[in-house]
């Protein structure tokens, strides 16, 4: 009997070793890395604010483009959809320290709805190539996409 629990172990353990190390988008970075990070660099980018009527200017179209170029177009939304999943839990993370799901019916709600795919869409034109071009032309849509549904 213990030599089959020590065989199994010894295959648990063998089984776990060979698993490949996580990706997030092109590098080797856990998702319990890459996500929260693009999440808390959003929020930090909301309070560098440039007041303007009726929205103000932030850094966190920036770090919505990065999210998704840098992580992929799937880690990148949910990196953005974590941001917006705090915020409207009452983080007070969004533009100008605002928070909860009424920020999201606001001025600014339109924006907020369209991080998650915006980041997609930086993140799928970039692919996997790292070409300029189709990368530039992605954050240009990405910007698009902000903008339009803002």
């Amino acid at each position: 009997m213990i030599e089959s629990d020590v065989a199994t172990e010894l295959t648990l353990a063998e089984a776990t070793m060979a698993r490949p190390t996580p990706r997030v988008g092109r590098r080797p970075v856990g998702l319990s890395v890459g996500i929260p990070l693009f999440a808390l660099l959003t929020a930090l980018g909301a309070y560098a604010a440039v007041p303007m009527a009726p929205v103000p200017m932030t850094l966190q179209t920036l770090f919505v483009l990065l999210a998704g170029t840098v992580l992929g177009p799937s880690a990148g939304a949910a990196s953005m959809l974590l941001y917006l999943f705090v915020g409207a839990l009452g983080a007070p993370i969004f533009s100008v320290g605002g928070a909860g799901l009424g920020w999201a019916f606001g001025p600014t709600g339109g924006f907020l709805m369209a991080f998650p795919l915006a980041a997609a869409v930086a993140g799928w034109c970039a692919g996997e190539s790292k070409r300029t071009v189709p990368t530039l032309v992605g954050l240009v849509l990405a910007s698009l996409v902000i903008f339009l549904l803002g």
